[in-house]
């Protein structure tokens, strides 16, 4: 279930009636639907069932995701929502993100600020959306999960509980 809202944040009380109901919305609908909030920033908000922290060249670029299906799910067939953080350390410049809001891919934007907690990450970056997503990770890939986003996205991430 996913779902792109007009308000910039959401409060615990709307992620958890939103994550509860029974209503799933249709993230196409919404997207073309924003004229009501023109210039305030949306928030793409899903589930993530699958999260991925991989490495390559020895630590050189460094790859997480959040996904709502598995890696080996056919990318020409999408219709769910995904977000990939993306740092290569042998070219100056800062992490990339890319993500499919449901509809279609898009990427290149540049990160302002992450918010990690136990459950859940927080992703503004420099357009007018927003990224809200909520995942359950053993605590062993969880710290694995902040060594990595520490290292890519560095003085623009924050941990809360």
């Amino acid at each position: 279930m996913y779902h792109v809202v007009s308000n910039k944040r959401l409060d615990r009380s709307a992620c958890r009636v939103f994550f509860n109901s029974l209503v799933a919305f249709d993230v196409v609908a919404n997207r073309r639907a924003r004229s009501a909030d023109v210039g305030e920033p949306m928030t793409l908000a899903f589930k993530a069932k699958f999260v991925s922290c991989a490495d390559a060249s020895d630590g050189e670029i460094l790859q997480v995701s959040f996904d709502t299906v598995p890696e080996s799910h056919d990318e020409d067939e999408r219709s769910t929502p995904y977000v990939l953080i993306n740092r290569n350390f042998e070219f100056p410049g800062s992490a990339t993100i890319e993500w499919h809001d449901g509809y279609d891919y898009d990427g290149g934007a540049e990160i302002v600020s992450v918010t990690l907690r136990r459950a859940r990450i927080s992703i503004e970056i420099d357009r007018e959306l927003d990224f809200d997503v909520v995942f359950r990770l053993p605590d062993r890939k969880f710290a694995k999960l902040t060594s990595f986003l520490s290292r890519m996205i560095d003085d623009r991430i924050c941990f809360a509980d």
